[in-house]
């Protein structure tokens, strides 16, 4: 999992958890504005979940913490901040067929995931040709879609053209 930009880590620097410190450069006023918009105070565990979560790629909460505990952020300050940032619409969770939970920011196009049931890796699927058709259904059935989470199981690439034991057959965390 990719650690924040050597950017982030140059202007905000650790344990400065309630000062409004920007995180990146790019990331800092558009994610002020987020937060600013959702009625959210611009904290630093904030402004660096937020830029982690659009510097990475499927991060769970251990995937997260790794990227932000360097700077002073405590596990239970990733869960709590991840907990309101979710209740305040910036960011959505999908639950893998693992149990874990990865996480995007609520703005992401909107895509489904295929996870790898041999090595867990999780690819994105673009839904832009399917989603008008799945929000059209559920209107027509009396549901007005907020959220829509498609997940797909199977082999990767790599691991289909491997024997099971060889190197790609890795076992899921």
């Amino acid at each position: 999992m990719a650690s924040l930009s050597a950017a982030t880590k140059a202007t905000v620097g650790p344990a400065q958890v309630d000062q409004e410190t920007p995180p990146s450069p790019c990331q800092a006023p558009r994610n002020r504005r987020l937060l600013q918009q959702a009625g959210l105070r611009a904290t630093t565990p904030r402004l660096l979940l937020l830029t982690a979560l659009h510097e990475s790629d499927h991060p769970d909460i251990e995937g997260l913490h790794r990227q932000v505990r360097a700077e002073g952020i405590a596990l239970t300050t990733v869960y709590r901040t991840v907990e309101t940032l979710q209740a305040a619409g910036l960011i959505t969770a999908t639950v893998l067929p693992s149990g874990s939970r990865i996480f995007h920011p609520a703005d992401d196009a909107p895509h489904g995931h295929l996870v790898c049931d041999r090595c867990a890796s999780v690819t994105d699927l673009p839904l832009t040709c399917v989603i008008d058709h799945l929000a059209s259904g559920a209107h027509h059935v009396g549901i007005r879609l907020d959220t829509l989470h498609v997940t797909g199981q199977g082999l990767c690439h790599g691991c289909r053209h491997v024997p099971t034991g060889g190197p790609a057959a890795r076992t899921r965390p």
